[in-house]
């Protein structure tokens, strides 16, 4: 063995250094017992020696045993926080009402963009911004299904009437706004819509109801009224590709598109 490698050695095998120093120790202490040369100085000197030695290896140990826990412990942790964040990401979460599950929607377009999206709206109104999200992006396609407003009166609402209407109004200024941006294509239904949904890319899913309810509110504008449909305040859930929720809720939302889609009337915008 060169005297580099015993250096080598020596710096980075501490094991294997104290080993090789109690060995030392020990054959002198042997040697100077045989000749009758022990002198207990000597003696207590090299216990010394190999009791430090050891406490070396023992600290040493400790502090390595230690920054492996640490380790493992920051990998735990890391692990456990990316966990969170991953079933954060994909788990549905169900909402009261729309509110929050719209300002996701509107995070997501921002961040991710998003090339086609489907709207089934009684009247457009709630959704109205998400729309208008979808049709700043270049490229993108919007496919929208609205209840026929003459449904909306038959049922006696004649306030959803008119809201159905309005949005009818602001998707024409947005066709001419966003036309030479993206695509957007309106359809009326005619049989009541009871489902609201936005489908985004077949990948992000939002999905509601609408209640058909007793009209007890006083509106001087719609005395006649006796039907109120509500949507906005009703729970809404979301759920995105690659979960069982999904499917689930995807399975519904295409036999309604379907179903919407072979008996539909073109808007003229």
């Amino acid at each position: 063995m060169g005297w580099e490698r015993v250096k080598a050695v020596f710096r980075d095998d501490l094991d294997t250094s104290i080993a090789i120093i109690s060995g030392i120790a020990g054959l002198v202490l042997a040697a100077t017992s045989l000749l009758g040369l022990t002198d207990i100085k000597i003696l207590l000197a090299i216990t010394q020696v190999a009791l430090a030695s050891l406490s070396v290896s023992i600290l040493r140990d400790r502090i390595a045993e230690r920054a492996r826990n640490a380790s493992l412990d920051e990998v735990a942790r890391a692990v456990r926080d990316m966990s969170l964040i991953v079933r954060g990401v994909s788990e549905p979460m169900v909402f009261e009402n729309q509110d929050a599950p719209y300002a996701q929607i509107m995070e997501y377009i921002n961040r991710y963009g998003v090339r086609e999206a489907v709207f089934l709206q009684y009247s457009g109104q709630a959704c109205a911004t998400v729309v208008e999200a979808v049709l700043r992006t270049p490229g993108a396609k919007v496919t929208m299904y609205l209840q026929d407003e003459k449904t909306a009166a038959a049922l006696r609402s004649e306030f959803q009437a008119q809201r159905i209407s309005g949005s009818i109004h602001n998707l024409s200024f947005w066709r001419l706004k966003y036309g030479a941006m993206s695509e957007l294509n309106v359809y009326k239904c005619s049989m009541p819509m009871s489902v609201r949904a936005i489908l985004l890319d077949d990948r992000l899913l939002c999905m509601g109801w609408y209640t058909y309810e007793q009209d007890q509110v006083s509106d001087v504008r719609f005395p006649d009224d006796t039907v109120a449909v509500f949507g906005h305040d009703t729970a809404v859930v979301v759920a995105r590709k690659g979960t069982p929720e999904f499917d689930a809720l995807y399975k519904t939302f295409k036999r309604l598109a379907n179903n919407y889609e072979h008996a539909r009337e073109v808007v003229t915008l």
